[in-house]
Order: C-alpha cells, then sequence, then structure tokens
C-alpha cells in the first residue's frame, strides 16, 4: 500500500510519465506478490515442521 497507492496515483498523469509510473507500478506489484507467496511458503512449511516434530510416534 506504501508504494502501491503512490504509483498508481502517479500512472493518471498525462503523457509518457503516467506510462512509465504505469510500468514501474505494475512491475512492484508483481514483486510484491513473488515475495508474499514466498513469504507464505515459508510460514506454512515451518508450521508443517513444527506439527510433524510434535505428532507422537507410531505405535507399530
Amino acid at each position: 500500500v506504501v508504494v502501491s497507492l503512490p504509483l498508481g496515483l502517479a500512472s493518471t498523469l498525462p503523457g509518457p510519465a503516467g506510462g512509465v509510473f504505469s510500468i514501474i507500478s505494475s512491475a512492484v506489484e508483481g514483486f510484491v506478490g513473488v515475495f508474499i507467496a514466498v513469504l507464505y511458503t515459508h510460514a506454512f512449511l515451518d508450521l508443517r515442521r513444527l506439527h510433524e516434530a510434535s505428532a507422537p510416534a507410531p505405535l507399530i
């Protein structure tokens, strides 16, 4: 939000400046999306590892 909102507002500028800010905004949103996906994956794997470590041993 801190980066996307100002870039989104700047992309409404007329002329080539608006196009440049639109491209930059799209790139930033792509990087943020990838970062969030990596963050969620890391959190999931950590939680799964903790869950498997706390599971009781099989009785067989």
